[in-house]
């Protein structure tokens, strides 16, 4: 059972966006029912399997696309400074860093892009 206090007050301050649960390694129990909670207020019709280790995960990137849809237009009004090409979706080995459109951050796509890996990007400005 999740501890009720502790789960409100994830709630209430949103502790953790869903990005960045979906981009953590493991969960723990009350990252778990905030998200089943979360993906219940926002109608998302999901399963999770017992034999699925990236279920939760997978549900957070749900999550954070719809609300990603829902915010106002002002606030999305900023050009992007990297584009990663479409479907590119990896886990980094060794940080359990998972690499994606919804997950990835200005320092994640400067430091993957100052080790090489420019192939995994449409476009990148340098001046990140």
């Amino acid at each position: 059972m999740v501890n009720k206090i502790y789960y409100k007050r994830i709630q209430k301050n949103k502790i953790m966006t869903a990005k960045e649960l979906a981009s953590k390694k493991t969960l723990t129990k009350v990252e778990k029912a905030f998200l089943t909670d979360e993906a219940t207020r926002l109608n998302i019709n999901f399963e999770i399997r017992p034999d699925c280790s990236s279920c939760y995960q997978d549900l957070a990137l749900q999550i954070y696309k719809l609300e990603k849809e829902n915010v106002p237009v002002e606030e999305t009004t900023t050009i992007p400074k990297y584009k990663l090409i479409k479907g590119f979706d990896s886990i980094i080995v060794g940080t359990g860093e998972r690499i994606n459109e919804a997950t990835i951050t200005d320092q994640m796509a400067k430091r993957l892009y100052d080790a090489g890996m420019k192939k995994i990007f449409e476009f990148y400005e340098d001046n990140i």
